[in-house]
């Protein structure tokens, strides 16, 4: 069966798409079929990764933001599906984490970010979908990078 995680954020440069085709290049590592499914309409991030090398060409599908559920039915011969979204919580990020199994919420050590993040676990109660955040950036020897791990527990709970 096919498992379906999203990876939102309603912040842009949060690293979304990073995200998205690491995991995706971890599971290939372990045997698993993997598509990635590119969500963003406008900037086509995961699709302008994977053609940068032989490795991710053939796993990153564009699929409608308007009828994601029949494309994503259409992958339904691999693991997993790993949807890259864009950066906003409009309909095209909630439609996606209505499909998910998981949602996972990169963050980087930012006040910008951590509300964004906050908003995008809201996004994840509602739906009532499994989430978790996911410290990126995070430079250990500041301050503010200290002290992260704790801040985005607290915003996890």
């Amino acid at each position: 069966m096919v498992k379906i995680i999203t990876v939102a954020q309603q912040k842009g440069g949060a690293t979304k798409t990073t995200t998205s085709m690491n995991l995706a290049g971890a599971f290939i590592e372990l045997g698993y079929l993997v598509r990635v499914a590119d969500m963003n309409n406008e900037q086509r991030s995961a699709a302008k990764w994977a053609n940068r090398g032989d490795e991710f060409q053939n796993i990153v599908v564009s699929i409608s933001d308007r009828q994601p559920r029949k494309d994503i039915a259409d992958m339904s011969n691999v693991d997993f599906i790993i949807i890259d979204t864009p950066p906003e919580l409009m309909t095209p990020a909630l439609k996606a984490a209505l499909l998910s199994d998981l949602i996972i919420i990169p963050c980087p050590p930012s006040p910008l970010d951590l509300e964004a993040a906050e908003e995008t676990v809201d996004l994840a109660e509602t739906t009532g979908k499994s989430f978790k955040l996911l410290a990126s950036n995070v430079r250990t020897c500041t301050s503010i990078g200290k002290k992260f791990p704790e801040t985005l527990g607290r915003l996890g709970e």
